[in-house]
């Protein structure tokens, strides 16, 4: 299968590009989509971004075995150089940092995801969402009609912080016509999935990922600056 793909990072963002697209040395494809934070009021940290990119992609280039085990390995060897770049001892004032991501891995008809904190998968396929992964987030009341989000699950080099593990599911299969998209679930939560599906099939053959996350800043969503969409061709 033939896959279009199309990332995009908006303006509020600068030069912080969050996505990831990049070809395996066995043929298979790896999508990726990833936030850091530096401090717990930040987001979009440049340099925890471009160190979840670097490490998961290295990692997934040299491993062996099947794909679920790999991608385990490979959010292993991340939290490994997060805490080896990014240490932090406790001491007050001292930064604290933190990393989410979602990957995708795609060979032939299947997809294969790996995930912690707020980063969202879903296929659309004929318009309509069919599948989708569940974020790591619990929903509080709050001002909006959307509430507030906290994400629940991520990599932190804080002390004390709960060991944490990616979550993986698939394969899934898809088909000629389908379409992942890759985003935060804020921005998910911004229309309903069919609103999302119409969007994004709309311009699928053009520049989806731009397509959507215009629609987001259009609405002053601050978490929904990026975005990646793949046509399964």
């Amino acid at each position: 299968m033939n896959l279009l793909v199309d990332k995009y990072t908006g303006s509020c963002e600068g030069k912080v590009d969050r996505a990831l697209f990049e070809t395996l040395p066995n043929g298979e494809s790896l999508f990726l989509l990833a936030n850091g934070s530096e401090g717990p009021f930040t987001h979009g940290y440049m340099p925890i971004i471009a160190l979840v990119k670097e490490c998961v992609a290295s990692s997934l280039s040299h491993s062996l075995g099947s794909i679920p085990s790999r991608l385990s390995v490979a959010s292993s060897d991340f939290e490994k150089s997060l805490s080896e770049r990014f240490p932090s001892s406790g001491v007050i004032g001292e930064q604290k940092y933190s990393a989410e991501f979602i990957a995708a891995i795609v060979d032939q008809d299947r997809v294969f995801f790996a995930w912690i904190g707020s980063q969202q998968a879903k296929v659309v396929r004929k318009g309509q969402c069919v599948r989708e992964t569940v974020p790591h987030i619990t929903v509080l009341p709050g001002t909006t009609r959307r509430g507030f989000v906290v994400t629940t699950r991520f990599f932190s080099t804080i002390p004390g912080h709960e060991e944490a593990r990616v979550e993986t599911a698939g394969p899934w299969y898809v088909r000629s016509g389908d379409i992942i998209v890759l985003a935060d679930c804020r921005l998910f939560a911004l229309g309903t999935d069919d609103e999302i599906g119409r969007l994004v099939t709309k311009a699928a053959s053009s520049m989806p990922a731009k397509a959507l996350v215009a629609w987001a800043e259009g609405l002053e969503n601050r978490y929904a600056e990026s975005a990646l969409v793949a046509l399964v061709r």
